[in-house]
């Protein structure tokens, strides 16, 4: 019970003079891993088991590692590669706890704070972590941005199932710079072939006024590239999938600016303080499906290419 009131990360072996069924039981229901009677009949040492049952339970956590921080690793690709990109970092309850440049002063700051070491999982973060995502979609977007609006859009549509099953992360992150573009497109193309990361299901996502595709008259198995919309050289952005009424609140706001051009009737949005525009969309605004609609079409290819 003190273990769980104060959110302990740890495994629980109890050794006890008490042989109650209903202590046991209730100990096993709260989590705990064995439950030794110090008085244990049938000829074996109390010691010898503690013993066996550390070692059991310190196989299963060093190999196994803690699968909801792997899974939250996967998750958060983007982010660790942007943050942590060459280093060692271990990771706990969903946060990254501690990192270095070597593993073996990872090591060492791990015992020094005197952290549960075979409960954390620890990785490399390079291009390596993406061999680990078999059962994924992996979606190539040109922007932070674009990552932000696509994830905040299936949030909002109730998409979490295909939350679960993709992995966003951007191009420009691979080749030390933030943003995509045609050149970056062909790089990330390059960078696929080279790590041979075409046996998952890749997704590349770009703005309409991407022209040049890197399989270009190709049919490259798993290999996925596609426009938001149609190509409108007026029109470009991630931004242009939102309905009016969004970027009129936008424009309220200062983080929009509308566009009229001689000559055309029509008027056009465009998105001139991202730093602002995009925080508010994606964590401070009280959105509605209807806001997001616009992404549907991003949801279809997604289901289109999962199958």
């Amino acid at each position: 019970e003190e273990v769980k009131q104060g959110h302990i990360t740890s495994v629980v072996i109890i050794l006890t003079a008490n042989e109650s069924a209903i202590d046991c039981r209730k100990a096993f229901k709260m989590g705990a891993w064995d439950y030794i009677p110090k008085n244990m009949t049938g000829g074996v040492p109390t010691f010898e088991l503690v013993h066996e049952s550390i070692q059991e339970a310190l196989s299963k956590f060093t190999h196994a590692g803690n699968a909801r921080d792997r899974e939250w690793i996967i998750n958060n690709m983007g982010y660790l590669l942007d943050n942590y990109d060459g280093r060692y970092i271990a990771v706990l309850n969903n946060a990254v706890i501690a990192d270095a440049a070597k593993r073996e002063d990872l090591d060492d700051i791990i015992r020094e704070q005197n952290l549960p070491y075979f409960l954390t999982t620890i990785e490399k973060v390079d291009n390596n972590l993406f061999k680990q995502l078999t059962p994924h979609l992996l979606v190539f977007v040109e922007g932070p941005t674009a990552v932000k609006y696509i994830k905040t859009a299936l949030a909002v549509l109730g998409r979490q199932d295909l939350l679960e099953s993709i992995v966003l992360d951007t191009v420009g992150n691979r080749f030390g710079n933030r943003g995509g573009g045609e050149s970056n497109l062909k790089n990330g193309f390059f960078f696929l072939m080279e790590n041979r990361l075409l046996k998952n299901k890749v997704l590349f996502l770009f703005d309409p006024d991407v022209r040049d595709l890197p399989n270009h008259g190709k049919d490259v198995e798993n290999l996925y590239v596609r426009r938001m919309d149609a190509y409108s050289p007026d029109k470009r952005g991630i931004e242009s999938l939102f309905p009016v009424h969004v970027l009129e609140e936008g424009f309220s706001k200062g983080y929009v600016r509308k566009i009229v051009r001689q000559y055309e009737p029509t008027l056009t949005y465009e998105v001139e303080n991202k730093k602002s525009f995009c925080p508010w969309i994606c964590k401070k605004r009280d959105n509605t499906p209807e806001d997001f609609e616009g992404f549907q079409k991003i949801v279809r290819i997604i289901e289109a290419i999962l199958g």
